[in-house]
């Protein structure tokens, strides 16, 4: 179980990240989902089973020796990374532990399909807010975009997710490729119908910002993103027709971060496992210059332990998959 971060998050400002899964050997994650757009790859070890993933004793400690480091503190210490969260057994006891050594709120990013069962919302109760993935308003369409596991049920999901008594925002992903958009009126209408029914804190419109197993050398890939007007109009639209609080997804402009001595290359390495980054936004959630990023970017690259995917605009990094895995 792992620490990372700090990140600038677009709907949750400075956040800590927490990440308690790991797959199996030859899998870039575990998940009950297999997303078309997922940033950590297609190789999903597919699983709704709950499972312990190893001793937590210390990671409370870890992450309070790791908070005395950082200025400002944290926004929200947010549970998420090569996984769905939902999936560690322990996941409510770890986030009382944590509790005990900080008064920083607790968030989670997952994707709902575990809300169905009783204990996995007893373990959200433990959060101040659940952010849960809805990306279709019907069965056809979530199993085109998210590819579920064959053991679950689109509207047993959506019953889960209003059953979970934690404060609860809904993240959205809008994209089109040739063969689906769920940026259409008449889903967008779908999407506003659940989110009436589930009546969240939040909405949260996302678009994949990030380059997806879906994308070409060059960013061409199969997936259209949405420009920022369109986005835009979207949420306006959103926030009108349900008035609920409607954000949506805008680069994050931050300040840098003060922080103590760090072993970087280590902390930079474990960002990297676990999403693509730029290094403009390495720089920023370290608390370093660019250039200092950047030369371990090359010794990464030239020991041979980094992919690297360009988009129209930017070049992100991430680190290649260890050897077995």
């Amino acid at each position: 179980m792992k620490i990372y971060g700090p990140i600038f998050s677009w709907r949750l400002g400075i956040s800590l990240g927490v990440d308690l899964v790991e797959p199996a050997p030859g899998y870039d994650k575990i998940c009950s989902f297999n997303c078309l757009y997922c940033q950590l790859g297609t190789r999903s070890e597919k699983t709704v089973k709950p499972r312990s993933f190893g001793d937590f004793s210390d990671l409370a400690q870890r992450l309070k020796k790791t908070l005395q480091g950082l200025k400002p503190k944290p926004d929200y210490i947010t549970f998420s990374g090569v996984g769905e969260p939902t999936l560690n057994i322990d996941l409510g006891q770890i986030a009382r532990e944590i509790r005990k050594t900080t008064d920083i709120p607790l968030a989670i990013l997952t994707n709902a399909s575990l809300t169905t069962d009783e204990k996995v919302r007893a373990s959200l109760e433990e959060f101040d807010l659940v952010v849960a993935k809805l990306d279709a308003p019907n069965e056809a369409l979530f199993k085109k975009i998210n590819r579920p596991h064959p053991g679950l049920d689109f509207e047993d999901i959506v019953s889960g997710i209003r059953k979970v008594r934690a404060p609860v925002a809904i993240q959205t992903m809008l994209f089109r490729t040739k063969d689906l958009d769920n940026t259409k009126p008449e889903v967008i209408d779908g999407l506003i119908r659940l989110y009436k029914e589930i009546s969240p804190r939040q909405i949260q419109l996302d678009i994949p910002s990030r380059p997806t197993p879906l994308d070409k050398e060059g960013g061409k890939g199969e997936i259209e993103r949405l420009s920022e007007k369109e986005l835009r109009e979207i949420a306006e639209y959103v926030a009108r027709e349900t008035s609920i609080e409607t954000i949506y997804y805008q680069p994050p402009q931050p300040a840098a971060l003060e922080r103590e001595a760090l072993d970087l290359t280590g902390s930079l390495k474990a960002l990297l496992a676990r999403r693509p980054v730029t290094i403009l936004e390495a720089s920023l959630a370290f608390g370093v210059d660019e250039e200092e990023v950047l030369k371990i970017i090359k010794q990464l690259e030239k020991e041979n332990l980094l992919e690297c995917f360009h988009t129209e605009e930017r070049t992100f990094y991430k680190l290649k998959p260890a050897k077995g895995q």
